[in-house]
This record gives structure tokens, C-alpha cells and sequence, in this order.
């Protein structure tokens, strides 16, 4: 062994002179301490979530009161509340403005009735516009667009012999 080997048969950089691979860990882990560091991870883990999840159901409960007025005060409101919209839901009657309230079953009835009508209806060809089709031979420095003639421009279409009557007079 040389000056740049250790005691145990290791160079400088902590390598087995034998097979160039570092040395293994030691096989003594505290494993009751990592057992008690888990399990205390655990426990504060559960433990915050606990801590939070009851501060936001206090919150909820104080705003839920806020809001309604007390559990005990408006209950007789609540019941009266749910009565009327039950009213609503359920039975047929003309509102004050003309129109006619349907129950809820029934309105949902006639919407898909409605709708299956529409559905089942033939349907017109869709409306497209298309440009006047003229009786007059095209020029021939008009172009086609399909079966439609596009007249050549005006300096050229009209000869003078076809000038209006007021002025042949």
C-alpha cells in the first residue's frame, strides 16, 4: 500500500482499491427512530387536518346563521318557504301578468314533445341568394361563374346606335 491508500485498502476518494466501487452503508439503521419520526409525521399530519377541517365547519355554521337568522327562529319560514315552491312546481295557475304556470313534469313533457316536432318536420332546402341570371348573350369578355353570366362593364356593353329615344329626337 502507497501514501495514497488508507488504512483499510481505500484511496483518497473513498473507493475499494479491489473493484473501483464506494464502500456499502453501514447496516445499522435506527430503525425504532424512524418508526417514531413516522409516526409522529402521521399523527400531526392527521392531527392539522382535524385542526382545519373544524375551523371551517365553525365558520360554516356562524355564516349559515348569519344567513338564515338562527336554526330555531325562521323554521316556521323555511317550511312556509318550501310549501310555496312546492305549490309552484306542482299545480297549474294564471299568474297575474297573463302568462299560465304548468307544473314542472308537464312543462318538461311539452318542451321534448316540442322538440321531437321540430325534429320530425322536413326541412326546406336552405335560401341562398343568387344573382340575377339575364336573358342577354354573354360578351365576350364576360366571365361565367357557374351556369350564371357576369355582364362586361358598362363602357362596353352599350353600342351609340342604342342611345335613349330623348336623345335621337
Amino acid at each position: 500500500m502507497g501514501d495514497s491508500h488508507g488504512a483499510h485498502g481505500h484511496d483518497a476518494h473513498g473507493h475499494d482499491e479491489h473493484n473501483g466501487l464506494p464502500p456499502p452503508e453501514p447496516e445499522n439503521i435506527a430503525v425504532r427512530q424512524v418508526i417514531v419520526w413516522g409516526g409522529a409525521s402521521f399523527v400531526f399530519v392527521i392531527a392539522s387536518i382535524m385542526l382545519v377541517g373544524s375551523y371551517f365547519w365553525v365558520e360554516r355554521l356562524a355564516e349559515d346563521k348569519v344567513k338564515v337568522g338562527g336554526y330555531g327562529a325562521n323554521r316556521e319560514k323555511i317550511k312556509l318557504l318550501h310549501a310555496e315552491e312546492s305549490q309552484r312546481l306542482t299545480t297549474y295557475q294564471k299568474l297575474a301578468d297573463g302568462r299560465f304556470q304548468v307544473p314542472i313534469d308537464r312543462a318538461m313533457e311539452l318542451v321534448v314533445a316540442d322538440y321531437q316536432r321540430q325534429a320530425a318536420a322536413p326541412k326546406a332546402p336552405p335560401v341562398v341568394p343568387v344573382a340575377p341570371i339575364t336573358d342577354a348573350p354573354a360578351a365576350p369578355d364576360s366571365a361565367a361563374v357557374g351556369s350564371l353570366a357576369v355582364p362586361a362593364p358598362e363602357s362596353a356593353a352599350a353600342p351609340e346606335s342604342a342611345a335613349p329615344a330623348s336623345e335621337q329626337k
